[in-house]
């Protein structure tokens, strides 16, 4: 944070105070200035260096491959010396790790030590910037002029890897009909440090970055005189000045001062005059970002040198036909402009546009030509039928890449035929495809559309393909032949689909998406063909072979995978040999599927208990398990599943037993089964994670539970548990209760985190919980009933944090608390009781919890809903509840 306003902080503070109980916001900066102005602590925290171990072993793990380290005890030395080098800084070891990795020989990392290290130190002992130019000089000169231009960005600026290859690209850094040399360009800065936080789109590219300050500072020590971020420089105007950053400023007379701008970055124009003037001065701009505009003026044609041209996020309805005389824009940024009409008619004069990016919601057509504009590379989107020129074979031809996405606004009669004088497929370098056919109007057919879309090829190349809205009842069995590349299909809202394209060879299919097709029953039908083979003599390896993720939500109708081709049900000889993470979410009437023998993953939603009986059963065991009348489910199949999550199965499920065969499983969810009546254990040893939320029917838990690696154990909200008969001797049911309670919960004994929520009619946690000896976090909520927490808590001598909220009964704390040495964290919320009795400086027992470092409490009672807990019926529950604790 750089911002020292203490007015913007407290409005920023006020934003932040709804978020929920125990959040916490870290600020960093390296102002002590803004330090004192967040004021929120009566002393910042000054981080400090790391040690001499703690960088040496940074050092190691970023240099040393593999027992490079052992088999070479020189080179541990001569490092060591280099570490010594860096001050003590994470950036500065991991920069000079980065220049040393390509090294493996120990003269060469001698080298480097006594030659280009000793001369940084040399240079300005104590000072990091020697040390950081060490990377820097490194560099091709190419790749130096492309990082120094980095300084014309604000410090912690997001910025886009496709924004800067193309102010790069204007500044000439590269050959335009090079693109690719842009992006190796980002990825080297990035891969030596340069560059850091990469995000990543969902198909793994890199999409922003960001700039460490101190890199930061470098780049701006090597741009020097030639750029000026205005903000962060004071306005001096030399004839140096080439680049400048106004961040959202209007420019000041000095600057007119100046002589060989070539980049203008985040112009503000107040007066349309300035504007003028500017345009007037800089004749020789390369690159030009306006802000807060509603008009673009003739007099921009005159910039002939203009190559970058970002409107973007401004009011301006319509260009200028004079802009159609940039002959050397190569960028041009219409996004978020959403009053844009139309664009000039001369527009495909642009002869060198190559990048477009525009907002198609209210053009109503297209200049005539556009389909030629051969030069273009990168169009993010294109609207098809609003206009006559907006027909889809006026998309231009051969050079599109990247992504694109086609928006079917309206298809006229002659639709299939400007399908096939469409260029598509001629665009090879596509590699992702959006066709929205979302609020289109048609006059044709469902027959029409599948000739449509039959004619419409696709380019070979695809990787993504995602299909939005298609209004007809079949899609073309063979459309996605020879698209071999195919990495992620979504084919999304098709509601009148009943027959998909081929899919189960595709050679490289990972992620399958089905999502709202409400009128398909089956995926496939088994006698269908493909063009590469037959389907009946498909070995299993063969069967999407490399499919890692499939998805199918909301799909009403869906019955099963494969329709049998006699008309018998399905076959199920099938499998997915490869499948990791399966989701189906909303499938009521579907019953089977092909087997996923490697899943990793599976989550089901609002399905058909059945579907368990099917699927989750091996089909060497079919005998052994209960049969289809009793509505029950094995999972004994999957070995390798780690994660399962069962939620909302409305009918179907009302027993489920997890098999000691699931041996790696590791999370189960279970939430919302109405009609579970019973969870059995087959004493399965993997589970770390384990929630149970809202099941109202279960009353069957597994006596005698032994998990012994779980970690985490959530159990909210029960609504019809039975609970034993009372004996006549309440103290002799109490001891009854006790022996069967300590040896349950000793089965959970490696059990860090517990959480027990909504439980109503609970007035004594068990004091069984007293036994799990791990437990390092407890969290009781909404326990409305609640009277007391065990004397034996002074037993878990591990508990660092505790949490009570909305437990309105709850009037004091047992005096073993103090016995929690290692409790670190107390929040109380919703108990009045405990916050008038415990709250600093003036609670009765305050003194009590005066050794917790951190304590949390009010005295007021207010609700604190956690982050799933949609709803919360605090009315009737039935009774057991206690017992079933006791059995967990």
């Amino acid at each position: 944070m750089w911002d020292d306003s203490r007015d913007r902080w407290l409005e920023l503070m006020s934003l932040l105070e709804c978020g929920r109980i125990g959040s916490k916001v870290i600020v960093t900066t390296r102002s002590d200035n803004v330090a004192k102005v967040v004021g929120t602590v009566t002393k910042s925290y000054k981080l400090g260096f790391l040690t001499d171990d703690e960088s040496w072993e940074l050092f190691r793990r970023l240099e040393f491959k593999q027992n490079q380290e052992e088999s070479n005890p020189n080179l541990t030395q001569i490092g060591k010396e280099i570490v010594g080098s860096c001050g003590n800084v994470p950036l500065a070891i991991r920069v000079v790790g980065s220049l040393l990795y390509s090294k493996d020989s120990e003269k060469e990392w001698q080298l480097f030590k006594d030659d280009q290290l000793s001369k940084a130190k040399l240079m300005e002992d104590g000072n990091l910037m020697p040390v950081l130019k060490l990377s820097y000089d490194y560099l091709t000169p190419a790749l130096k002029q492309c990082f120094a231009y980095c300084s014309l960005f604000p410090k912690d600026y997001e910025f886009s890897k496709a924004g800067l290859v193309h102010l790069w690209m204007a500044q000439g850094y590269f050959e335009p009909s090079n693109r690719d040399i842009g992006d190796q360009y980002f990825m080297e800065l990035l891969r030596m440090n340069f560059f850091q936080d990469p995000k990543e789109d969902g198909k793994g590219n890199v999409k922003t970055c960001k700039i460490h300050d101190l890199v930061h500072d470098l780049a701006q020590h090597i741009a020097g005189a030639e750029n000026m971020l205005l903000g962060e420089s004071s306005m001096q105007v030399t004839d140096e000045l080439i680049h400048v950053s106004l961040n959202g400023w209007e420019a000041p007379s000095a600057l007119l001062a100046a002589k060989n701008i070539r980049s203008l970055l985040g112009l503000s124009i107040e007066r349309p005059a300035s504007l003028e003037g500017l345009i007037s001065r800089f004749q020789s701009l390369r690159v030009l970002s306006l802000n807060n505009i509603d008009t673009v003026p003739s007099s921009i044609g005159r910039l002939r040198h203009l190559r970058y041209l970002n409107l973007a996020r401004n009011c301006i309805e319509c260009l200028p036909n004079a802009i159609t005389r940039l002959e050397n824009l190569q960028t041009l940024n219409l996004d978020s402009c959403p009053f844009l009409k139309e664009l000039p008619r001369d527009f495909a004069k642009l002869s060198n546009l190559r990048h477009l990016v525009i907002n198609w919601d209210n053009l109503t057509d297209l200049p005539s030509g556009f389909g030629k504009m051969t030069t273009l590379h990168e169009l993010h989107g294109f609207i098809v039928g609003k206009g006559k020129n907006t027909g889809i074979d006026s998309l231009p031809a051969l050079n599109l890449r990247g992504e694109l996405r086609i928006q079917f606004f309206k298809l006229r009669k002659n639709a299939v035929i400007e399908a096939q004088r469409a260029t598509l497929k001629e665009n090879q370098q596509l590699t992702s495809l959006i066709l929205s056919f979302r609020g289109e109007e048609t006059a044709l057919d469902s027959d029409e559309l599948k000739r449509m879309i039959s004619c419409l090829q696709l380019p070979q190349k695809l990787k993504y393909l995602k299909v939005l809205g298609y209004k007809g009842d079949e899609m073309p069995i063979w459309w996605f032949d020879g698209l071999r590349k195919l990495v992620s299909i979504s084919l999304v809202s098709c509601n009148n689909c009943r027959v998909l394209p081929y899919l189960r060879q595709l050679p490289h299919l990972k992620s399958l998406y089905l999502q709202s097709l409400n009128a398909l029953e089956y995926v496939e039908d088994e006698g269908t063909n493909w063009v590469g083979g037959n389907s009946d003599s498909t070995a299993h390896n063969d069967y999407f072979p490399f499919l890692e993720v499939l998805e199918l939500e909301d799909l009403p109708r869906l019955k099963g995978w494969t329709r049998s081709s006699n008309g018998e049900g399905e076959q199920r000889k099938e499998l997915f040999p490869r499948l990791l993470q399966l989701k189906i979410n909303g499938c009521n009437k579907l019953m089977s599927m092909p087997f996923a023998p490697k899943l990793e993953s599976l989550e089901v939603h609002n399905i058909n208990g059945r579907l368990f009986r099917s699927n989750l059963m091996s089909q060497q065991n079919d005998q052994e398990a209960p049969s289809s009348s009793s509505n029950s489910s094995s999972s004994i199949l999957f070995t390798s599943l780690k994660r399962l999550k069962i939620c909302e199965t409305n009918d179907g499920l009302v027993f489920l037993s997890i098999s000691s065969r699931l041996c790696n499983l590791e999370t189960l969810e279970i939430r919302h089964c109405h009609k579970l009546w019973s969870l059995i254990f087959d004493s399965p040893n993997s589970i770390r994670h384990l929630l149970i939320y809202n099941c109202r029917s279960l009353r069957n838990i597994s006596k005698g539970i032994h998990l012994p690696v779980l970690e985490t154990l959530t159990i909210r909200n029960y609504q019809e548990l039975e609970e034993e008969e009372e004996d006549e001797d309440e103290d002799e049911d109490e001891d009854e209760d006790e022996m069967t309670t300590r040896p349950d919960w000793q089965g959970l004994r490696s059990l860090h985190s517990l959480e027990l929520s909504c439980i109503p009619k609970l007035e004594k946690i068990p004091r069984g919980i007293t036994c799990l000896t791990m437990l390092q976090h407890l969290t009781i909520t909404f326990l409305l009933n609640l009277t007391a927490l065990p004397d034996e808590i002074s037993n878990l001598s591990l508990l660092c944090e505790l949490r009570i909220i909305k437990c309105p009964k709850l009037a004091s704390l047992p005096s073993s608390l103090q016995g929690l040495t290692s409790l670190q964290k107390l929040y109380i919320r919703g108990c009045p009781d405990l916050g008038i009795r415990y709250k600093k400086p003036n609670g009765k027992d305050c003194h009590i919890i005066q050794y917790i470092p951190h304590t949390d409490i009010s005295t007021g009672c207010e609700l604190s809903f956690h982050d799933d807990l949609d709803f919360i019926e605090l009315g009737r529950t039935d009774r057991g509840v206690q017992r079933m604790l006791s059995l967990v």
